[in-house]
């Protein structure tokens, strides 16, 4: 098939791994810097790490912010972009099936090019000089050059997504045809002009010939390696724990495939550099892929459950670990692999209706829980969804119906076993001075519930919702407050009374002067809240629980990915109004397949 304005290939020759490794003093000593910078494409890149595509980077707000705060990123991966939205598939999406060892079968879900671009558009081109290296897939030549079409002026190179071990068409159908993957590849070239980076499966039958087939249709480098895959975890009982039930294994587990396929890739096409990934987490894996032939490296799982100041130290420390001498390493301890994602099997104590479509589950356990922290509840077969807590001790969740996931935990009888994994998160902080007034929303309300049971209720609360409230539930959550709840119950096709209650309030003076606001509901009620309170109650001393489209809990699938670029689950969901870009942009949520909402 012939491209119109397609531009003889440009081959990046890079100069031999080995002929510049700078030598430290001492026999035997070196170290794995280039001393001249690797490129890509022509385009010298400014730091030998990325996050591979689909963890923690996902969605422009965290590109940004990571672009930002992390210097030793060179390049910066989106999530694989299609052309139209995916919401992927059912949770969960993920599981760990030993320290440091996951599946995943996200399904390739994004926004799709069209939606992508608007929100891309506004980072960049990425401060620093960083490689912003867009991850692209389809099912066909034309779907590849459709998407790299619409993102062309938006993003420095495109990696081909073609080897997705769980995404039917989209991914080893499409990596396992040599003569296809040439064709994409000189059709995206021709498209746009820019680097083309091709993703391959370590399930490849000759990686050495794919490597070549993909440098002579003009690929600037090559990723190595996707997930290992398909593959089934399951849990004691033999189910398997995906929604999807097959996925891709990734973290430390896969170090050896990868090492594999990258000293095959190098020695076959030595020519253009190589980004590894697959199961880095210390020094001494990237001294190992070095060693191989790869040029820059991607870490991923290593990452989980690492805030974004936690990722910053990371990276920070993983650079210090690259300049020691090995001789002086005492392990290789950059990360230490621990569970996660580890399941608890509860049995169900009690289940209490309290209300039409509201329902209480106590549990056979006590956990010590932060007010605001949640926890995954999953049914193998059935799906996962996450919930905060009412209390700790036992361990309870109240949820509404309002899905397929809820329609089946409604149906939860005692006697019956939950798998139950978490806490996750920062919740509020359970050690506030001053005068604490609390407002909640709907089901939101629990967290603070919660907090009046463990740690001090309110002076005054205020509660909202959009519906009839059942009485018993009203009773339940009145516990908030040391004075009458406060409720308030909007008219069909309204919203904000309550707030307006707040701002009510507010004016007439009976506020402490050391007030405190803990906030908890549907986003819109706390938008209106913050903006009631800016200049009233000092930023640092509001505090409000998210909720966003939590799908992971560890922070490595960044659906819950804020408009500040921090993501929910680890760097929140309690978050205090000096934080972010809360009063700049408004506050807004996500869907399954990445694109925003108010």
């Amino acid at each position: 098939m012939a491209y119109a304005g397609y531009s003889n290939r440009r081959r990046i020759r890079q100069q031999s791994r080995n002929a510049d490794i700078m030598k430290l003093q001492g026999p035997g000593r070196q170290r794995v810097f280039s001393a001249t910078p690797e490129r890509i494409g022509g385009r010298e890149i400014p730091g030998i790490f990325t996050i591979p595509s689909g963890v923690i980077t996902t969605l422009p707000p965290a590109i940004k912010l990571l672009a930002q705060r992390v210097p030793q990123l060179g390049i910066l991966t989106t999530k694989s972009i299609g052309k139209e939205p995916r919401a992927g598939y059912r949770e969960p999406i993920m599981a760990e099936y030993f320290p440091g060892g996951f599946i995943n079968a996200v399904g390739l879900s994004n926004p799709g090019a069209a939606e992508f671009r608007k929100e891309i558009q506004a980072v960049y081109p990425l401060p620093g000089g960083k490689f912003l290296l867009t991850s692209i897939f389809g099912e066909s030549v034309e779907d590849f050059v459709e998407v790299a079409g619409t993102l062309a002026d938006c993003t420095d190179g495109f990696e081909l997504n073609l080897s997705c071990p769980h995404g039917g068409k989209a991914g080893w159908v499409v990596g396992s045809d040599p003569e296809m993957v040439e064709e994409i590849i000189r059709a995206v070239r021709e498209e746009t002009e820019l680097p083309v980076v091709c993703k391959l499966s370590p399930q490849a039958s000759d990686i050495a010939g794919m490597a070549k087939r993909c440098r002579d249709a003009g690929a600037s480098a090559l990723t190595l390696v996707n997930t290992v895959g398909p593959a089934v975890v399951a849990d004691r009982e033999g189910r398997a724990i995906l929604g999807h039930t097959t996925g891709g294994l990734s973290g430390r587990g896969i170090l050896p495939v990868g090492l594999r396929c990258v000293a095959e890739a190098s020695r076959a096409a030595d020519d253009i550099p190589i980004i590894a990934t697959g199961g880095i987490s210390t020094a001494a894996d990237v001294r190992a892929y070095k060693r191989a032939g790869a040029s820059f490296f991607a870490v991923g799982s290593a990452l989980a459950g690492l805030d974004t100041n936690g990722v910053v130290k990371f990276f920070e420390r993983l650079s210090e670990d690259m300049e020691k001498e090995t001789e002086k390493i005492a392990g290789s301890d950059t990360a230490f692999p621990h569970w996660h994602m580890a399941y608890r099997y509860l049995r169900v104590s009690s289940v209490r209706r309290m209300g039409e479509d509201l329902k209480e589950i106590q549990m056979e356990a006590a956990l010590q829980v932060q007010p605001g922290q949640f926890f995954f509840v999953c049914i193998p077969g059935e799906g996962e969804k996450p919930f905060s807590v009412i209390s700790d001790d036992p361990l309870t969740f109240t949820f509404r119906n309002v899905g397929n996931f809820t329609s089946r935990l409604f149906q939860v009888d005692p006697g019956e076993t939950l798998l139950v994994r978490g806490p996750y998160g920062r919740g509020f902080p359970t050690e506030l001075d001053g005068t604490l007034y609390f407002l909640g929303g709907g089901i939101g309300v629990v967290p603070l519930v919660h907090y009046a049971r463990k740690v001090r209720k309110a002076r005054k609360a205020f509660f909202g919702a959009q519906e009839t409230v059942d009485p018993g539930f009203i009773r339940e959550i009145s516990v908030i407050s040391q004075e009458e709840l406060i409720v308030e119950v909007d008219p069909p096709g309204t919203v904000g009374t309550v707030v307006r209650r707040v701002d009510a309030f507010l004016e007439s003076g009976e506020m402490a002067a050391d007030a405190r606001f803990l906030i908890s509901g549907p986003t819109p009620m706390i938008y209106a809240a913050l903006q009631s309170l800016r200049g009233k109650v000092a930023d640092d001393r509001v505090h409000f629980a998210r909720e966003d489209y939590t799908k992971c809990g560890v922070g490595l699938c960044g659906s819950c990915t804020t408009e500040s670029g921090h993501r929910s689950c680890v760097d929140g969901p309690v978050f205090t109004a000096a934080e972010g870009e809360i009063f700049i942009t408004g506050l807004w949520k996500r869907g399954p397949d990445g694109r925003r909402f108010f």
